[in-house]
């Protein structure tokens, strides 16, 4: 019996028959194709669930997908600069500032600036292809203590590649000067590293110790930053919110006052023989509510009473309103909060589409953007935070 020779695609590893190209990824199987990607392959992973299987990429490869939009601020990557955890590519080091965003502060600037004017963090580029910028394997409670002897030490690898860290010289690094301007919170204006330097005497438990202090530093000032942003965003948005409605209320007091003012009373007339012989009442006598007038029945025939008409607007303004305070509920889902902002957005953008500009509720532009920026928050928070 004739055996069918399997081949193993080297890029996604789907198993097949022989081919020229696997059928799975479309990677082809000549040399030349192998040799293309191990050129472009490195410590670097976008997160694809359409390509699971494929290798990561080097630095210079993950440019190039920035270049071309493949990667944008929203996407999931990993690397040296994140210890090999998924996190979103607006918050890597390395990646952020080719986007737009320092990934210590959030602030904007631009793809070429070597440090974040605002913060002082320095940028860079992780080139060493052959690092995956893992810690030190620590043991576990439970597990035997590892020696240290044998265990080789991540500044030594470090340095072997020439430089302890692609964002910034050894001098900078190994100096007091820069563990004072990090504990500080200073600005730092030097330029980012980008190419390996010359060694420095300095033993390796000194060189991690350092190294390590500065990690936990940066790493600690970062998420101060961060949760007083978010703290922040989150007072503005919550009196912008407050203060749009009351603007609302306020422009819309007169409509309502004619919607709901009682309708003025009929006019009796008096008769002769009244106004001739008025009958008055005693003199510091309680004077007699006068009875009311019963409305006279219909005849057959006679149109019904016109009912007070609702102004359509203001019937969709006033349920957006009561979506968003229903959206703002902590105790409710995510998804159930996300739902109302979304009900909430669409009645708003149809009355700001047909409404003329005279008739527009006060605030309404101001109040969709707060809309969608409280929406895209809270995507970003089931999304990457499991809601």
């Amino acid at each position: 019996m004739k055996q069918t020779k399997v081949v193993i695609c080297p890029y996604c590893g789907e198993t097949q028959g022989t081919a020229e190209r696997c059928r799975s990824c479309g990677g082809l199987f000549e040399p030349l194709s192998r040799q293309a990607t191990h050129n472009a392959m490195g410590p670097w992973y976008v997160r694809d669930p359409g390509k699971p299987f494929h290798p990561g990429c080097s630095y210079e490869t993950l440019v190039r997908m920035i270049d071309r939009g493949q990667v944008t601020k929203y996407s999931i990557v990993r690397g040296p600069t994140t210890k090999q955890y998924w996190t979103v590519a607006k918050h890597v080091p390395g990646v952020a500032h080719l986007l737009g965003y320092c990934h210590n502060c959030d602030a904007s600037v631009d793809p070429g600036d070597h440090g974040c004017h605002v913060c002082g963090v320095p940028f860079g580029a992780y080139l060493d292809r052959n690092y995956l910028g893992l810690p030190d394997v620590r043991p576990l409670p439970w597990e035997v203590e590892i020696d240290e002897s044998s265990a080789p030490s991540r500044t030594t690898s470090l340095r072997s590649s020439g430089a302890i860290s692609g964002f910034a010289s050894d001098d900078e690094l190994l100096s007091s000067d820069s563990i004072d301007h990090v504990r500080r919170g200073s600005a730092h204006d030097g330029p980012t590293a980008r190419a390996p330097h010359e060694s420095h005497e300095i033993s390796d438990d000194e060189g991690s110790s350092v190294f390590d202090e500065y990690t936990s530093s940066a790493m600690a000032r970062a998420l101060r930053r961060k949760l007083s942003s978010q703290q922040r965003t989150i007072r503005v948005l919550a009196v912008l919110l407050v203060a749009v409605i009351l603007v609302s209320v306020v422009a819309n007091l007169g409509a309502l006052a004619s919607i709901f003012a009682p309708a003025p009373p009929d006019i009796v007339a008096t008769s002769p023989i009244d106004i001739a012989a008025p009958v008055g009442p005693a003199e510091n006598a309680p004077l007699a509510s006068p009875e009311p007038t019963p409305a006279a029945p219909l005849a057959e025939g006679d149109p019904l009473p016109a009912a007070p008409i609702e102004d359509p607007l203001m019937v969709a303004h006033a349920e957006a309103l009561k979506l968003i305070a229903d959206a703002e509920l902590d105790d409710r889902s995510i998804d159930e909060r996300i739902g109302d902002y979304e009900r909430a957005l669409r009645g708003l953008e149809a009355i700001e589409t047909t409404a003329p500009q005279n008739q527009r509720p006060a605030g309404l532009t101001e109040l969709i953007t707060q809309v969608k920026r409280e929406l895209e928050r809270l995507r970003l928070e089931r999304d990457f935070f499991g809601g």
